[in-house]
């Protein structure tokens, strides 16, 4: 195109637009040009073809006169030539526009514009003056646009259906999007190129006789920027109800607040049709069994939500639009009448649970309710034919008739609901019998009615079975759902009337209902389809076996008491004395042997049980005699657990047993069996504190004539006040063999007067029954050579064990017993350094043994390791050092010489003998 081009339009209505639009896209040079609708006499038509010529870059310029349509095949590459460039060229329409002026295109000089007046000008629209018309070729047309303006649709992630059938009518729809009012007319005021533009709601439904050609009646209206809005129908009724959804609005002026564009709340600034051009979108119907589940996927902006046990609804109700955002609840009848919020919903397309609203209609009618017969949800949910059902369990009796007008409110649907039962006498037996529920059931989504639904009949029909033998109980049930049982080792109350229900949460179950005191049960009550998952038999049948067996807080019967024996064996005096006097109590004289005296005890029963008290433990707790052993146990030796006194903590089974009699007398179990119940068929029973705690051992002080024994002996004291002392016995199997006579209990504590207890080791040990014949001998610290082992060490002896022996080897404490069993922990260090002597006396004694291999149970490898430190290793700042190495070595050389000859070796244990040679040697030091 060799000129510049202006497309003139006092208008801003989208037709024209394109127009221009279609020019622009072929010649970049049209520019367009708007001027004022005034009359064409007026000069401001010829003043803005003058200002036309100041920015023209061209000799030419082309205009396109207002509501001039050109075709797109006009040759807009028109050149002037030298005869005719001076004079205006025009193409004109064949008719004139309104105000008779001849429209068209025109091609103007540029100077001839600027120098010529506006005369020049206005002779190419009223054909006066010198001007060149060309012939059109039916390429020019005067063809006044209509009012027609931008359509935007509102794009939310609904309607999309709707927007769709919209293109097809209107494909120049365009979608805008946007949080709220405010947003989306911000971005259609910037988007829009005409003067107006429509915007429709998502949730609007356009007439298909409304065609976007709106044309303002009144100037006046559309020269003061009025908002015209039209009404909309209900889809269902067709009844108009408020104006929404579609709306044409000014490009310019000022804008609403978000409130007044939500409800169309434009007051006189509107011009408010009266005829219904669009309506709601339908809302779609949901059917569901879950009233609280709002996630379904619509293409609207609500939807109805409505229960499968809702029969006949109406959906007639749309809200206005400023409820929307709300979500509805509607009531319906029950199949009696009766009216409840619940089954109905209208939900916006996101809902906010926070915003509700309870609608005072009954818009719908509930069908009659399945009634089911079962003790479990879960079993009534496999029954029902239907989703919603009443649960009534057979063995109960109805109280009132509430299934024929209950159905839970809309925020109790989901939770399976159900009532309390009753005894007969009114006791409160929990929650069970009746349920209101769906087949969605789960155990944690209950809600729970205190009021009765049911309660025990007067008669019940629950069968009872008397026997010792729960396993024929159970066959002879067969068929049954629950059954009694009462063992025939108790006796009923006589206020027990089986007047007892479990509550539904815990009905698969065995009941086991308390007997007097507290002991352990002899009445049952048995689901037995709970028994039939666990395919038992005979041999390991029994109700006390179960790990979920429910104990009821009910006393239904007694169990007979069993007598208690204390068999004292002649040690713990002091606490014989107190079983002495106990009321409940016997004392046996077991020291001529427990085995005879547990015979005796069985010829003093007559329940077919005894209790056992050992001799070496306290009671730590009074206990009843009454004590429930089921048929599997029946020959079982029980024992329960007995603590440390010093940590308190259970240590192992023993001290208190309950002795069958029978077994007893047929085992015939000597005294070491019985004293560590070693029987197959014992059973350790549980308890949450211990029944007995062991008495502690004695301890005992050696000393003979060493001068530092009263300092440690007062030592001991300290830490253990009852301590005994052994002092000046001659000989050291005297001094041990007078030890075990000075002490009462079953084992004691040996501590040597050179021996001084480290301040963190306590008196807490207490061996097993396997380990109470081994001497235990505790590491001691050497201050010379730091050797830890037995040497000096703390022992402990089984008190019969030394009272019985008659002989001794050279190493008493590895040799009085076959079980020895060295401690892991230093519990002292030994202070043999007292004086050159001694040092060299007990360096002499333990070398000796060292180097001769008389200890019991030695270890080559470790003794010979020691005997080389001891003979070579000396402390600078331990007293006496080189005594305790030369003693060492001369014990060393000693048991070599002498290692098969046990008199000799005996000779260690001769104090006077040591004393002449450590005189030998020192030279009378």
């Amino acid at each position: 195109m060799a000129y510049d081009g202006f497309f003139l339009t006092y208008k801003n209505d989208r037709e024209t637009n394109e127009r221009y639009d279609r020019i622009k896209e072929k010649y970049p040079n049209f520019r367009m040009v708007k001027i004022n609708l005034e009359d064409w006499n007026d000069p401001k038509l010829t003043s803005a073809i003058k200002k036309i010529g100041t920015v023209a870059n061209t000799k030419h310029f082309w205009v396109i006169d207002p509501d001039v349509e050109v075709n797109p095949h006009f040759d807009y590459d028109f050149q002037t030539n030298e005869w005719d460039e001076n004079i205006t060229h025009v193409w004109n329409a064949d008719e004139r526009n309104s105000w008779r002026s001849v429209v068209g295109v025109k091609l103007f000089k540029t100077s001839e514009v600027l120098k010529q007046s506006e005369e020049h000008i206005k002779d190419a629209y009223y054909l006066t003056g010198e001007f060149k018309e060309h012939d059109t070729k039916q390429f020019v047309k005067y063809k006044p646009t209509t009012e027609t303006y931008e359509i935007f649709y509102w794009g939310k992630d609904y309607g999309k259906v709707n927007l769709k059938r919209l293109k097809q009518r209107f494909p120049e729809i365009k979608t805008v999007t946007g949080d709220n009012n405010v947003d989306v007319h911000t971005k259609c005021r910037e988007m829009t190129r005409t003067d107006f533009y429509y915007l429709i709601h998502p949730n609007t439904e356009i007439f298909n006789k409304f065609e976007f050609d709106y044309s303002f009646a009144f100037g006046l209206d559309k020269e003061k920027q009025k908002v015209v809005v039209w009404q909309k129908q209900n889809p269902i009724t067709n009844l108009t109800r408020e104006y929404h959804g579609l709306g044409l609005f000014p490009k310019e002026g000022p804008m609403f607040e978000e409130k007044d564009y939500e409800i169309f709340n434009f007051k006189k600034k509107a011009v408010y049709e009266k005829d219904a051009m669009c309506k709601d979108l339908e809302f779609p119907v949901i059917r569901t069994k879950d009233m609280h589940d709002l996630s379904h996927e619509v293409d609207t902006d609500m939807y109805w939500l409505i229960h499968d046990d809702v029969e006949e609804f109406d959906i007639n109700f749309y809200p206005f639009i400023y409820d929307r955002d709300k979500i509805h609840n509607f009531k319906v009848n029950t199949s009696t009448g009766m009216p409840v919020r619940n089954g109905v919903r209208l939900v916006p397309h996101k809902p906010d649970e926070e915003q509700q609203k309870d609608i005072d209609l009954i818009v719908g009618r509930l069908k009659e309710i399945e009634i089911v017969e079962a003790r479990t949800v879960e079993e009534a949910v496999k029954l029902a034919k239907e989703y919603t059902f009443w649960m009534v369990n057979p063995d109960l009796k109805l109280i009132n008739p509430m299934i024929d007008d209950f159905y839970p409110d809309l925020y109790n649907l989901g939770p399976t609901h159900i009532w309390r039962q009753r005894a007969r006498t009114g006791k409160d037996l929990g929650h069970g019998g009746l349920a209101f529920s769906n087949k969605d059931y789960h155990p944690d989504n209950v809600n729970l009615h205190d009021s009765y639904g049911m309660r025990i009949p007067d008669k019940h029909n629950i069968k009872k079975y008397f026997t010792r033998d729960p396993f024929k109980a159970y066959k002879q049930s067969k068929g049954r759902v629950f059954y009694w049982v009462i063992d025939t080792a108790v006796e009923l109350l006589d206020d027990f009337q089986f007047d007892y229900y479990p509550d539904i949460f815990s009905i698969e179950n065995v009941f086991a209902f308390k007997s007097e005191e507290g002991k352990e049960a002899g009445v049952y009550l048995v689901h037995r389809p709970h028994l039939d998952k666990f395919k038992l038999t005979e041999q390991d049948f029994s109700f006390d076996r179960f790990k979920n067996i429910i104990r009821v807080d009910e006393v239904a019967s007694r169990v007979v008491g069993h007598p208690a024996f204390y068999f004292d064996e002649g040690m713990y005096k002091e606490h014989a004395k107190y079983f002495n006097d106990h009321e409940n109590i016997d004392v046996i004289d077991a020291s001529k042997g427990l085995a005879k005296a547990y015979m005796r005890a069985t010829k003093m029963t007559k329940s077919g049980y005894f209790w056992a008290i050992n001799n070496d433990v306290e009671l730590t707790k009074d206990f009843s005699r009454t004590f429930y052993v089921d048929r599997h146990h029946k020959s079982h030796f029980h024992v329960w657990p007995k603590s440390n006194p010093y940590t308190g903590y259970v240590h192992q089974y023993g001290g208190l047993s309950l002795i069958p009699t029978a077994a007893l007398k047929e085992l015939k179990p000597d005294d070491d069996k019985i004293r560590k119940i070693n029987f197959k068929n014992k059973k350790p029973v549980k308890s949450k504190t211990p029944s007995s705690a062991d008495i502690p051992f004695d301890v005992v002080f050696l000393s003979y004539r060493e001068k530092e024994a009263e300092e440690n002996y007062a030592k001991l004291l300290s830490r253990v006040p009852n301590a005994k002392r052994v002092h000046g016995v001659k000989g050291i199997f005297n001094a041990h063999k007078r030890a075990a006579e000075v002490a009462d209990t079953k084992m004691f504590y040996v501590l040597d007067a050179d021996a001084i207890l480290l301040d963190e080791f306590k008196f807490e040990y207490f061996p097993t029954v396997w380990d109470e014949d081994a001497v235990h001998v505790w590491k001691s610290k050497n201050p010379i050579n730091g050797l830890i082992y037995g040497f000096g060490g703390l022992k402990l002896f089984p008190t019969q064990l030394l009272r019985d022996a008659k002989d001794w080897n050279i190493d008493f404490t590895t040799s009085i017993s076959e079980k020895f069993k060295p401690m892991p922990v230093v519990a002292n260090y030994t202070a043999f350094n007292t004086n050159p002597y001694d040092t060299w006396k007990s360096a002499f004694r333990e070398c000796t043994k060292l180097s001769s291999g008389i200890i019991h149970n030695l270890k080559a490898d470790e003794d010979k390791e020691r005997l080389d430190t001891w003979c070579t290793v000396s402390d600078d700042n331990a007293k006496y050092g080189k005594y305790s190495v030369a003693g060492a070595n001369a014990g060393r050389k000693f048991g070599s010489e002498n290692a098969d000859n046990p008199e000799k070796l005996g000779l260690i244990n001769d104090y006077d003998w040591l004393n002449s040679q450590f005189k030998q040697d020192f030279n009378n030091e």
